[in-house]
């Protein structure tokens, strides 16, 4: 859960305008395009990830409201603990 790419970015999508369909419509589309199925998605505040000293850079691409989470250690159990300090703050809807 919340494993960055080996380039330490991974990638996330603002939803804060959007109701619960519209976002299960918008994963549905980031699932095609990824070739992956996807089963929840999670709801985390800047504020949470600027709390462990990651960092939150919205980049509109591929789409409007994309962004990345920055600032991994390379050191796999640092990165595991920030993982978990996410995973505890998170609040997730199931996607159908």
């Amino acid at each position: 859960m919340f494993e960055p790419r080996k380039d330490g970015t991974p990638s996330v999508q603002n939803i804060d305008s959007l109701c619960k369909s519209e976002v299960v419509k918008a994963e549905a589309c980031v699932a095609k395009i990824n070739k992956k199925t996807l089963y929840r998605w999670a709801k985390i505040t800047r504020t949470k990830v600027e709390d462990i000293e990651l960092s939150r850079c919205i980049d509109n691409h591929p789409w409007q409201g994309h962004a990345i989470i920055s600032g991994w250690p390379r050191e796999r159990n640092a990165r595991l603990e920030k993982q978990k300090l996410l995973a505890a703050y998170y609040s997730c809807g199931v996607l159908l």
